[in-house]
């Protein structure tokens, strides 16, 4: 029989040994890691920032040249219309059939100085006329350049070339930040977790501990050393631990089924959380992270965004409500002949200059009011880009404020869990030898079960604390320098 118990032990303990061998050991630091690695999270701030990539790629885009291919290879046409004859002012019938046939290139340059656009093109045609007179004729321009130029116009150009860098930046910092709301994310479903998992084993030791004491109990009583009352609250603490550690159980599923699910990972794997307990040695100055935010923090540049955004708008009004004025000029060389290589000689300068001007004379205040009411929008958004610049600063020093007393109070948390171990172990002592009662037992054992969870509660607090100075001003103050990340490889 001894022996049978014996190797049922050592099995007991071999599986325990293989569990444990088979756990996968996550600290926080590899949890935030996997979360930004394979997280759904991590995939969608990757998306959001190569939509910003592509567009910030299309903005470069459209100030280089451009080079286009237009040609009409065959049209072909045979019909009767109606034409004015100059000669006798009248209408007649005429029947047309021809065949047709162009191709040309467009090279095009928007000039982002001035808001205009030059253009330079080369084309070659060709008309065939059947019928009665049938004749072939060609027709080329070799070369012909257009400048299309408003004047005192809105300049769209000139404050994209503004926007379109600070957008990409913003985007960058947006992604650096998300990085670091997945890690705060992190931080809570991980010391969830490990509350969960605390709490169930208080729960299981608690249990074990209201049974052993409930037996003792039931013998101290037979010799009338407790009470009956006492021993009623032995039973009482008895059920309630059983009821607590189901209650406790359920919650450590629901916890590991969150986090395992936020990180990517099948709901079944074994987890074993490695608290970080130790914490860095950091006491960061306000005045400095205020800096550092207001350099790295995406915030900031949202509002000189909204700033430069408003201004646009202010400079888009006031310029339509200018007389409109526009010049377009062209130069080039053309020819036509029967044969198509003639049509490269002896070529012909053709040149045009059109000057456009469109004043708006009457309009019953519309351009009036469209710019007072801009005017007035601007004002209510410069002043709500000052309030949340300050609303932004106190976020910082607040935050900072409150991460710099964290270890301090972990500290004390720590050191108040050790203190209301061992006063449960001297009164479960003495308890033992009667010199302690239950209801003194019970609430030592409530003040070892409360400290311990209060500890937790206090690191989980210093990370939270941690990660939200992180995400503030995306620098990491262990390592002294700015957080950064290889944007080339998610384009």
């Amino acid at each position: 029989m001894l022996k049978k118990v014996t190797f049922l032990i050592i099995s007991q303990l071999i599986i325990f040994h293989i569990g444990a061998l088979n756990k996968m050991q996550l600290s926080l630091n590899s949890a935030i890691e996997l979360a930004n690695d394979s997280s759904i999270a991590a995939f969608q701030a990757q998306n959001f920032f190569l939509a910003s990539f592509w567009d910030y790629a299309n903005f470069e885009a459209s100030g280089k040249p451009t080079l286009r291919l237009n040609t009409s290879p065959i049209s072909y046409n045979r019909a009767i219309n109606k034409q004015f004859n100059t000669v006798d002012s009248s209408y007649s019938y005429f029947g047309q059939h021809f065949l047709s046939s162009s191709i040309g290139l467009n090279l095009n340059q928007n000039i982002a100085l001035t808001g205009g656009s030059l253009s330079v093109n080369s084309d070659l045609n060709r008309l065939q006329n059947f019928g009665s007179q049938a004749s072939t004729q060609y027709s080329s321009s070799p070369i012909w350049i257009g400048l299309n130029q408003p004047l005192f116009a809105y300049n769209s150009f000139k404050w994209e070339k503004k926007l379109a860098p600070l957008k990409y930046e913003k985007a960058k910092k947006e992604f650096l930040t998300s990085y670091e709301e997945n890690a705060s994310i992190v931080v809570g479903f991980f010391f969830n977790l490990a509350t969960a998992e605390q709490n169930f084993k208080i729960a299981e030791t608690n249990f074990a501990n209201a049974d052993t004491l409930y037996e003792i109990g039931k013998k101290r009583f037979e010799i009338t050393a407790i009470t009956k009352i006492d021993l009623l609250n032995l039973r009482l603490e008895l059920l309630n631990s059983k009821d607590q550690m189901s209650v406790a159980e359920n919650d450590l599923s629901h916890a590991r089924s969150q986090f395992l699910s936020f990180l990517g990972l099948n709901k079944d794997t074994p987890l074993e959380l490695i608290l970080p307990e130790e914490l860095p040695n950091l006491i960061i100055n306000a005045s400095k992270a205020v800096e550092l935010a207001t350099s790295n923090n995406p915030d900031v540049a949202g509002f000189l965004q909204k700033e430069l955004e408003t201004n646009r708008d202010m400079e888009k009004v006031k310029r339509e409500n200018l007389p409109t004025v526009s010049l377009n000029a062209s130069y080039g060389l053309n020819k036509t002949s029967d044969k198509m290589a003639d049509t490269y000689k002896n070529l012909k300068r053709q040149e045009c200059i059109n000057l456009n001007l469109s004043v708006p004379l009457i309009d019953w205040g519309l351009r009036k009011g469209r710019y007072n009411l801009v005017c007035k929008q601007r004002e209510a958004q410069i002043a709500s880009i000052k309030q949340d610049k300050i609303d932004f600063e106190e976020v910082v020093v607040r935050e900072i404020a409150v991460f710099n007393i964290q270890k301090s109070l972990v500290q004390s948390a720590k050191e108040a869990s050790n203190v209301a171990n061992e006063a449960f172990e001297i009164s479960k002592i003495k308890f033992l030898i009667g010199q302690v009662d239950v209801n003194n037992l019970i609430i030592q054992l409530d003040r070892k079960d409360s400290t311990l969870r209060n500890y937790i509660t206090a690191l989980q607090a210093y990370w939270t604390a941690y990660y939200a100075v992180r995400r503030l001003t995306l620098f990491d103050f262990e390592r002294n320098k700015t957080l950064a990340i290889d944007f080339n490889r998610y384009k």
